[in-house]
């Protein structure tokens, strides 16, 4: 049975991100062994005449066709980080291989309408022989308003691929890069948007608590062999649509809070067309999964998507304490829940929403179990093959549970 998406998606309130690139008439180019220092002024500079564009390209020919060759994407810059700091207009595009050793490699601060672009051939990457646990690809931090990272390879991070994070950054888009290989440490992921942590300065500059990270677009990404996919700690409407989230040992995709039992998950996130599979491999944490939401993660719709052979659950849904029990209103709706390991669906303390027009077929264990919930509307699904019950309901309350369900 499918079910429209209109009508659940107008609760959302969610406006799509859309970033325009930054266009100058001030344009310079520079080869990848230019020095950090003179980089940073580049942007200083352009940041005086109101913005412009710094193109950074390999200190090589291009090959005949006009395209750069891979043996052309040589490591370099190796100094020190770009630093967009306090300035506005700015649009970095990066044709060339960049290796860092220090702890972020792109930083911006305090920045407004800013692009960072790889074309689909620049590439992000840590001196493995010194990196530390802390280090990132690219990072936001203060206040930021319309942001682009587009086009990467960015590999090998111990902490994030790209962090977004800040007091009040809104309106970014993360498109089109391929992200792989952030460690199995505690906190690291290939994508990471949270409120920032007051106690952690940035190169010197405080932050605070207040205020949420809004409004991003995170869409056609490939991240693979990290820790975690993607995850959102309590930001509020985040697009996450049309990625493939593969062989990331804890999960695919997350919505949480910063700590447990905060209560303070991310809220009005969409989670849309995205592939899941093959998460969760790491069999020494409970919360592995394709899609993982938690700490009072509320009002947010996971729809459309592939979530299938993870090694555990699908979607796995948990809460240590849920103070409102009509707060969390969550909408799993019209996905394909397929061969995953354990449980298709599995939710604690998630008080209520809807479980509308999905495949639920061929899981290890119950095609959907509830436990500690309250208002439940269960209604049009396919639960098929599963290794266990079609609906175990422990301890919870729903609203037209067999209707119209196939099992």
């Amino acid at each position: 049975m499918k079910i429209s998406m209109k009508k659940l998606y107008s609760v959302m309130l969610l406006m799509t991100v859309q970033i325009p690139f930054v266009y100058s008439q001030t344009c310079i180019e520079v080869d990848d062994d230019t020095d950090w220092g003179s980089l940073n002024q580049y942007i200083l500079d352009l940041d005086n005449q109101g913005g412009g564009c710094i193109h950074i390209l390999p200190n090589t020919t291009a090959g005949s066709n006009g395209e750069y060759q891979a043996a052309d994407l040589v490591a370099a810059l190796a100094f020190d980080y770009i630093k967009i700091h306090d300035v506005n207009n700015i649009k970095l595009v990066i044709h060339a291989t960049i290796t860092s050793n220090t702890a972020s490699l792109i930083n911006i601060y305090n920045a407004n309408n800013i692009s960072i672009l790889g074309d689909k051939i620049g590439a992000l990457k840590p001196d493995l022989t010194i990196a530390g646990d802390g280090w990132n690809g690219v990072v936001t931090r203060g206040t930021c308003d319309n942001l682009l990272i587009e086009g990467f390879y960015i590999s090998d991070f111990p902490n994030k691929g790209i962090d977004v994070i800040g007091t009040d950054v809104q309106n970014v888009t993360i498109r089109d890069n391929v992200i792989q290989g952030t460690s199995t440490s505690k906190g690291a992921a290939a994508i990471g948007i949270a409120n920032s942590l007051p106690t952690i300065p940035f190169h010197g500059h405080p932050q605070s608590a207040t205020g949420l990270v809004k409004h991003v677009l995170v869409e056609n990404n490939t991240l693979k062999n990290n820790r975690v996919g993607i995850t959102v700690n309590k930001s509020n409407y985040i697009n996450i649509r049309n990625n493939t989230v593969t062989n990331n040992s804890l999960f695919g995709i997350g919505l949480d809070g910063m700590e447990k039992n905060s209560g303070d998950g991310a809220s009005h996130c969409i989670v849309s067309g995205n592939i899941v599979t093959l998460n969760g491999g790491d069999t020494s944490k409970s919360e592995r999964a394709g899609i993982y939401m938690g700490n009072g993660a509320s009002n947010n719709v996971v729809s459309n998507n592939i979530i299938r052979d993870n090694y555990y659950i699908g979607i796995y849904f948990y809460d240590d304490v849920r103070v409102d029990p009509l707060a969390s209103q969550t909408i799993i709706a019209n996905n394909q829940i397929l061969n995953n390991g354990n449980d298709g669906i599995y939710t604690v303390r998630l008080y209520s929403g809807s479980i509308v027009g999905n495949q639920i077929i061929g899981n290890g264990a119950d095609g959907i179990q509830l436990n500690d919930g309250f208002t439940w509307s269960i209604t049009g699904n396919v639960i098929l093959n599963n290794g266990q019950m079609y609906l175990n309901l422990n301890n919870t309350f729903t609203t037209g549970d067999d209707h119209g369900n196939v099992h």
